[in-house]
This record gives C-alpha cells, structure tokens and sequence, in this order.
C-alpha cells in the first residue's frame, strides 16, 4: 500500500530581519511578518495539527496551526528551542 510522505522542516528566511518560516514539503509558510528578527526552531506534527516553537523579536512562542501565542511577555530577549504535545 502507498503512503504519501509528508516533511516539515523549521527555520528562518535569512534577510533582514530574519522571517521565522515551515516549510511543508519544500512550500514555505511564514509565521511572521519580517518586521522584528524570528526563527522557527522546532515542529511537532499530531494528526492535523502543527506545533512550532521559536521566537518572533523578545517573544518566546508557539504557533498551533499558525496562530501565533506569546508565551513570554517580550521585556527580555527570549526564544522556545523544542515543542511535544501529550493528548
């Protein structure tokens, strides 16, 4: 039986400032606006759902789906480096 693979990679568009970007199967989605420096640095796959962690400017985040979620409040430099979902 045939199963279609599907690959998603973190990262960053390297312009000034960086885009935090997921690529899905080599089409890059960006997760921010180019406006302050940010990176993709980790994805996390369950079913439907797409997690990434990174940081967009002072803020540590997570994106479910796209949505972006500050999980710090920006006063210091910060950035989430993993993510894993339990169900």
């Amino acid at each position: 039986m045939y199963r279609a693979v599907i690959y998603y990679v973190a990262g960053k568009y390297e312009n000034s400032p960086s885009r935090a970007v997921l690529w899905i199967n080599g089409i890059a989605v960006n997760l921010t606006d180019g406006t302050r420096f940010a990176e993709a640095r980790s994805v996390y796959v369950s079913d439907d759902d797409v997690y990434v962690a990174g940081y967009n400017g002072n803020f540590a985040m997570l994106w479910s789906n796209g949505i972006p979620l500050g999980l710090t409040d920006g006063v210091r430099s910060a950035g989430a480096n993993s993510v894993f979902v339990v169900e």
